[in-house]
């Protein structure tokens, strides 16, 4: 319980505060104690309270959370879910998976052969700073760095940056962030790195949609996929907690120990 106040006081300080949507597996299973009861429901309309301002009232800081919110909000929202599908939840996080990691990399390879950003069809919306296409631009300018010079395996290390015509003033000034975390992770590590971090995340969900006996771990998948999806759109490389909650979450869905209990026993390990 401590733990859910520290992240909910540290993502609600930091203008991350849709990241406690992460934890809604766990949330889930909180809500069936009776003496959390009161107080997880507090932090959750608490959370939504800050969600919803951020959604409604934007402004330069929260360009990145209102998308992330219309992204992570969602897959909160199918988490959930199991109030009404309680039979059908794997089918659910199966599905969910599977559009969350085809649809992605469906629209890069798209992009890679028309050249057609599927990020310009934001300029259709009626909102100024949703309907701002300020994503192909980041990936044209991290792929003809990496391009240039010939790094895109091995990318350019921990240390250095990429060259942005758009952020640096000279050629020898290298921007050290990215506001997607793929091209972030691409930059610094390059391709090699990247494909294996992506498949510890895909393994996790898979290993746990086919093993789990519990709910935890099923909507821990649903989390991860979320997660997964959000990268090739959203920035999650700041300091905060979301790191930690995704590694939970890959932990809890590659364990066999984990995904072997079942809700009876999940609810007794809480208490």
């Amino acid at each position: 319980m401590l733990g859910l106040l520290l992240i909910a006081i540290s993502t609600l300080c930091l203008k991350s505060n849709y990241y406690i949507l992460y934890l809604s597996p766990l949330l889930i299973f909180s809500l069936y104690l009776r003496k959390y009861r009161l107080k997880v429901l507090f932090l959750i309309i608490l959370s939504l309270i800050f969600i919803t301002k951020d959604a409604l009232i934007p402004n330069q800081a929260t360009g990145d959370t209102q998308r992330a919110l219309l992204i992570i909000f969602v897959y909160a929202c199918i988490t959930f879910s199991i109030y009404i599908f309680k039979r059908k939840y794997r089918h659910i996080a199966m599905i969910t998976v599977f559009l969350s990691v085809t649809i992605p990399l469906i629209l890069v390879i798209y992009t890679i052969k028309t050249e057609i950003s599927p990020f310009s069809y934001l300029t259709e919306l009626n909102n100024e700073e949703l309907g701002t296409d300020n994503r192909t631009f980041l990936y044209d300018e991290v792929f003809t760095d990496l391009k240039r010079n010939d790094s895109f395996l091995q990318g350019f290390g921990i240390s250095n940056g990429y060259y942005s015509s758009y952020f640096s003033n000279s050629l020898h000034e290298k921007r050290n962030v990215n506001e997607v975390t793929i091209l972030h992770f691409l930059f610094r590590a390059g391709l090699i790195w990247t494909i294996l971090y992506l498949t510890i995340i895909v393994y996790a969900m898979i290993y746990s949609i086919k093993k789990s006996k519990n709910n935890l771990c099923l909507g821990g998948s649903i989390m991860l996929s979320g997660y997964f999806f959000s990268s090739f759109i959203i920035d999650t490389n700041s300091i905060n907690f979301i790191h930690v909650i995704i590694w939970f979450l890959i932990a809890i869905c590659t364990s066999s120990k984990f995904n072997n209990l079942s809700n009876i026993e999940i609810i007794k390990l809480i208490k």
